[in-house]
């Protein structure tokens, strides 16, 4: 078990950008289909503990999928994901988090940290 077998799957549009495009989230070379565990998230899922905390969307990916670089994941920075099921909105990735098997040491997914692009 894992938490594609464990969570609902979402379909996603991965849009990979050129390395001159940085930050506008325009010009993606290639887009990527796919499925994966959309957490939408809010401040209410967030303790409050005196400190202003802000929520934002993750997006659990397969390791397998063609668009994922596993010697250099920090190159997915900058590159956005559309999720259809969400208003079609925008998510540009400002993190990623390796999810390995603690047994087998095995990644079992990547954690991409969202944030919505302003249109």
């Amino acid at each position: 078990m894992n938490i594609f077998t464990n969570f609902k799957q979402t379909p996603y549009i991965y849009h990979q950008r050129t390395a001159s495009d940085t930050w506008s989230g325009g010009q993606a070379s290639r887009d990527f289909s796919g499925t994966g565990v959309w957490k939408p998230r809010n401040t209410s899922d967030v303790p409050s503990m005196n400190a202003v905390e802000i929520a934002e969307p993750t997006l659990n990916v397969k390791p397998s999928e063609e668009f994922i670089n596993s010697d250099d994941i920090g190159s997915m920075i900058g590159d956005t994901v559309t999720v259809p099921a969400n208003t079609g909105a925008l998510y540009r990735v400002t993190g990623i988090t390796t999810a390995k098997n603690f047994r087998t040491g095995a990644i079992e997914h990547y954690r991409l940290l969202l944030q919505e692009v302003a249109q």
